[in-house]
Order: structure tokens, then C-alpha cells, then sequence
């Protein structure tokens, strides 16, 4: 009687615990597969199912290779199976691609579980990784690739380097470049406009170079160049071309240019900085011959864009230059006087660039808040001819047209001679024709002897006295 007992009660443990492991496998969240001693397809689970999309009853039974196994790796995925079935590896990462077509990257952990007649079977727990793959493949990506441009940064430069100096790839060539006029482009047209310019100059940097060529943005306007197994001589063929294509290209009228310089590690014992540092020096040499004529071009749309966005007025700023002419012939101006003046002729509201249309085209009077912005026109007009060395010079001269003789005027408050010369001068030719013009909205013109009077009025207070006197005797 215990006996029979005892067997029963054995046999209801077993059933409970045949019970318990198949709610425990019907609601893993792991997929889980049995294998038979054949490898064939003996059980999976309903997350198995879940992942791959194929059901039990579709695959019970067949062997490998399996159709949720990647078809262009399942060479690579057999080697590593019979691995496992062998029981010389337990787990390993795998390429799967579900019923649906959706490729997944798991992590496969194989058992092997014996029976009493040595019949082996295996037990297969697999892991869905492929979002973490995803967002380390895209960390990675991050890690070594410019975001703006999609090309490689400074740091993969850095580490292709280490590898190169140790390859047998000689001769190495690097070319370094730097776009020009990048800063006035991004100060006076937009961060929009010079995010442009370089996404476009990767672009043709990349069509210009092989396929093993390793373009990085070195830099804000900074790009880089490995050439692995190229001498001078192409390294400068390449160059050419990126300047040929650069040549034809614009940013809405803007210029596409970039100056570049080359150098060329010949062996493994040359240091490698070295040539980094000559093709950077003869890419700046590259940079004060052609920045100029760049410079010149972004001037003349800066022109456009002042007139289009009724900052000045055409016929205000031909007046202006006449009347500099005039004056400057008078007062003995030097050369590179007058062209300072003329410059300033057309440039002296540069700034408002920035500020509102609605504020400049106000005809009612400007708020506190909207004059304050409004006067900070000379500071961002300097700061923004400041970024180009060819016109930096004239920054102070924008800076100070504002400033009077007694000192009450802006930016700075300079007071008499501390205000720049050509400063003081522009300041009674910009009065003097905004007085007079018809083209100054909202405002009565005075004639030429109301104008005359005003300007002796003011001499001494916001004008230079001396500078008034010889300005009434030309007009």
C-alpha cells in the first residue's frame, strides 16, 4: 500500500514539475529551442516563435540549415554550429533574419543535455540584440564620423594615422585644406549657409578622391586627406581636381573654395606630425594667395543682400562714394585712405544685417528695447568684417562712425581725436546726405543750406569742427 502510494505520489511530482517548466518555457521571454540528437527541430517556444515568425507546427522537424539563419552567412553560422553541437562553444552571436524579412542579431547559449542511452539533445536560449547593435553600431558611427557632413572627424584621422605608420602603404600623402571666408559667410548670411558650404565641399572632396582614401573634417573649416600608396605628384593631381570642381560649384552665388596644401610620408621613419605640420604650412600659403579673390566675391553679394534687405539704398550709397571722392581729393587723402572710406561708404551699416527688418523699416518711434538693439549695429558690423582678414582693418572704422566729437556717442564713448579719422569724416557725409536724401522714408528732406546749417550747428558737439568746415567748402 505505501508503495503504491509513494509511486503515485512520484508520478504527481513529475506531472507538477512537467507542468512547471512548460508554463516556465511558454512564457519565457527568452526564445528557447530543443534540438533532437539529429539536430533536427524537436520544440521552440512561443517567444521563439515571436522572434523569427515561424510557427511550431512549420519547422518541427527540419534541420539545419534553418530558414531564420542570415542566407549570405550561413557558411560562417554552420562553422560556429557544429561548434556547439560539439559542445566547444557555448555561445555565440549569430545573424538571423525572420520570416518577414527583418534582420536581427542574436546571442545564442547552447546546452547539452545527455540521456541514460548517451542520445544527446540541445537546448538553445536565444537573445534578441539587435537594438543594442543598432545603438552601438550608431555610438560608434558618432564616435569617429562628423555629424554635420557624414564624413570621418579628427579622431579617426587620429587613429588611421597610428595604423598607416605602422602599414607598409608608403608613400603616404595627406592633404590638408581650409575653406575660405567661412566665418563671414556663416556671420553675414547665416550658420544655415555655411553648414551648406561644407556638407558641399565633403561631398566634392569625397567625389574627387578613391574609394581607400580617408576624408575627415579636421576642424570647423578644416578638412583632411590620407592618401595611402600616393606620391606628390598625385597628391597634387588631386588637389587640382577638388579646385577644378570647387570652381564650378556655389551656395546661392556664394563661392565653394577651399585652399589645400600637400605633403608625403616617403618611409616609416619620417615623423608623422612633421608632414602634417608642412602640408598644413603650405596649405596656408595656398590660403593668402586665393583668399582674396573669394573674399572679394562674398563682398559683392554682401552688397546685394544689404540693398535687398532695404538696409541701403543705391542711390544713398553712390552719393556717399561721390562725396568721398570730392572730399578726399580736397583733404589729401592717401590711396589706401580712400579705398578705406569707400569701403566704409558701402559697409557702414553691416550690422543691421542681424537686426529685424520691422525695426529698420519702423516709421513710428523705436522702443527702448527696439533702439538699444538697433545701436548695436557698429559692434556687430565690426565684428562680423573682423572675420575676414583681407577687410579686418576697416572693423574700427564701422566701430566708430557712431562716436561725437563730445563724446556722447556709441559704442564706446570716444570723445575728439579718439575717434578714428575717416570715422569722423564718414560720419558728416552719412548726415549730411540722410538729411538731404529723398529716399530716407518717413522724413521731409531738408534742402542743401538747412543741411549746411545743421552740420555748423553740430560741429563741435557731434561733429569734428575742423572736418565741418572743409566739408561745407566742397559741397
Amino acid at each position: 500500500m505505501d508503495s503504491f502510494q509513494d509511486k503515485k505520489d512520484y508520478k504527481d511530482r513529475l506531472k507538477s514539475l512537467y507542468k512547471f517548466n512548460e508554463i516556465l518555457l511558454k512564457n519565457s521571454p527568452v526564445a528557447i529551442a530543443v534540438l533532437n540528437p539529429d539536430a533536427s527541430i524537436r520544440y521552440i517556444n512561443p517567444a521563439f516563435e515571436k522572434l523569427t515568425g515561424f510557427y511550431s507546427k512549420e519547422i518541427i522537424g527540419i534541420k539545419n540549415p534553418y530558414p531564420w539563419w542570415d542566407k549570405d552567412k550561413i557558411s560562417e553560422i554552420n562553422i560556429i554550429f557544429e561548434k556547439m553541437l560539439s559542445g566547444k562553444l557555448s555561445k555565440a552571436e549569430l545573424s538571423y533574419k525572420s520570416k518577414a524579412g527583418k534582420k536581427l542579431k542574436v546571442i545564442v547559449s547552447c546546452s547539452i543535455f545527455k540521456e541514460k542511452n548517451n542520445d544527446k539533445y540541445y537546448i538553445a536560449n536565444i537573445v534578441d540584440v539587435t537594438e543594442e547593435r543598432k545603438k552601438e553600431k550608431k555610438l560608434e558611427y558618432a564616435s569617429f564620423h562628423d555629424n554635420l557632413t557624414g564624413i570621418y572627424n579628427r579622431a579617426y584621422f587620429n587613429e588611421e594615422i597610428k595604423r598607416l605608420s605602422k602599414s607598409r602603404l608608403y608613400p603616404i600623402s595627406i592633404i590638408m585644406g581650409d575653406i575660405n571666408s567661412l566665418k563671414l559667410i556663416n556671420d553675414v548670411f547665416g550658420h544655415y549657409k555655411g553648414d551648406l558650404l561644407l556638407k558641399k565641399t565633403a561631398k566634392i572632396i569625397k567625389k574627387c578622391c578613391r574609394n581607400e582614401d580617408i576624408i575627415s573634417r579636421w576642424g570647423g573649416d578644416e578638412f583632411s586627406i590620407i592618401l595611402p600608396k600616393t606620391n606628390e605628384e598625385t597628391a597634387e593631381k588631386i588637389i587640382l581636381r577638388i579646385k577644378e570642381v570647387c570652381r564650378k560649384e556655389n551656395i546661392n552665388e556664394l563661392p565653394v573654395s577651399i585652399s589645400l596644401g600637400s605633403a608625403t610620408i616617403k618611409t616609416g621613419k619620417q615623423k608623422i606630425k612633421t608632414i602634417i605640420k608642412d602640408a598644413e604650412d603650405r596649405m596656408y600659403e595656398a590660403k593668402l594667395i586665393e583668399s582674396e579673390n573669394v573674399t572679394n566675391r562674398i563682398i559683392g553679394e554682401i552688397e546685394g543682400l544689404l540693398i535687398k534687405k532695404n538696409i541701403e539704398n543705391k542711390g544713398h550709397i553712390n552719393r556717399l562714394m561721390e562725396m568721398a571722392k570730392k572730399t578726399a581729393s580736397i583733404i589729401n587723402l592717401k590711396k589706401n585712405e580712400i579705398s578705406n572710406l569707400e569701403f566704409l561708404c558701402k559697409f557702414h551699416d553691416l550690422g543691421k544685417i542681424t537686426i529685424p527688418e520691422s525695426i529698420i523699416m519702423k516709421a513710428d518711434k523705436l522702443l527702448e528695447d527696439e533702439y538699444k538693439l538697433l545701436k548695436k549695429n557698429p559692434v556687430i558690423g565690426s565684428r562680423i568684417i573682423e572675420s575676414s582678414p583681407k577687410i579686418a582693418h576697416v572693423s574700427e572704422l564701422i566701430l566708430s562712425y557712431h562716436e561725437r566729437w563730445d563724446g556722447k556717442g556709441y559704442p564706446r564713448g570716444l570723445k575728439g581725436k579718439e575717434i578714428p579719422f575717416l570715422s569722423r569724416l564718414f560720419s558728416i557725409i552719412n548726415s549730411y546726405d540722410t538729411m538731404i536724401s529723398k529716399d530716407v522714408l518717413y522724413k521731409k528732406p531738408k534742402t542743401k543750406e538747412e543741411a549746411k546749417q545743421e552740420l555748423f550747428s553740430c560741429a563741435g558737439t557731434q561733429f569734428d569742427p575742423e572736418l565741418v568746415k572743409e566739408f561745407i567748402k566742397i559741397i
